[in-house]
């Protein structure tokens, strides 16, 4: 595996044009300015900047980076839809990130691979369930999904409680259209995402009754390129 860069070719004289500072894949999450901001609120969009981050926390959406990685927290939330952070993937590539899940109690919460910022179609999504951290996969549509697991079935060859707070290792292996997944030591089947070209992090309300409290940490996102 590599970390790909982006290094300019010397210039036709006799002196070498400087490289350009090259750009590592892996997307920071200490601060949000190569990500983008989805939301289907685009009111909710708003920023703050901290330091040299120029986007360094989506207030509305309870959203905020800092040295240890992205939190994704927020009260009696009652908007619909999804909401939450995406960034570009190279085509093949292996992505890992840890989450710890400390609540949830309507919604899901998703990570995601797809064709698109916003995972509404052409994805492929990992949906951790409200208050047992159950994990299921959605495949191109969200109305039934397609594997789900129980959190205390993937905690295998692990020392992990199956109490909150919930906490997952998460590996996306992306060879073209196939996504190998893994949770922990455990292997799941091989999923077929049409150009998966984009990682999104963040959470879905689909539910007119009752509000969201939310409480999840995002940590160690690594993206290598095959």
């Amino acid at each position: 595996m590599r970390t790909e860069t982006i290094t300019a070719s010397p210039a036709p004289t006799d002196t070498a044009s400087p490289s350009p500072t090259p750009t590592p894949i892996n997307p920071p999450i200490s601060c949000l300015d190569r990500w983008q901001i989805i939301s289907t609120n685009p009111e909710l969009t708003e920023t703050t900047s901290q330091g040299d981050c120029a986007q360094a926390s989506v207030p509305a959406l309870g959203i905020s980076a800092s040295r240890t990685g992205v939190s994704f927290g927020i009260n009696n939330f009652r908007e619909q839809g999804n909401f939450g952070i995406a960034t570009s993937l190279p085509t093949d590539a292996t992505v890992t990130l840890q989450v710890e899940f400390i609540v949830l109690t309507q919604g899901e919460f998703w990570i995601a691979l797809s064709n698109t910022p916003n995972p509404e179609n052409k994805m492929m999504i990992l949906a951790l369930q409200p208050n047992t951290g159950e994990v299921r996969f959605y495949s191109d549509q969200t109305s039934r999904f397609s594997y789900k697991y129980n959190y205390g079935d993937l905690l295998t060859n692990t020392t992990l409680s199956s109490s909150l707070p919930f906490k997952y290792k998460i590996t996306f292996a992306i060879s073209g259209n196939s996504v190998r997944p893994q949770i922990h030591f455990t292997n799941l089947p091989s999923q077929s995402v049409n150009l998966p070209k984009y990682l999104f992090i963040g959470y879905n309300n689909k539910s007119t009754l009752g509000s969201m409290t939310l409480q999840v940490e995002i940590s160690n996102l690594i993206v290598e390129a095959e």
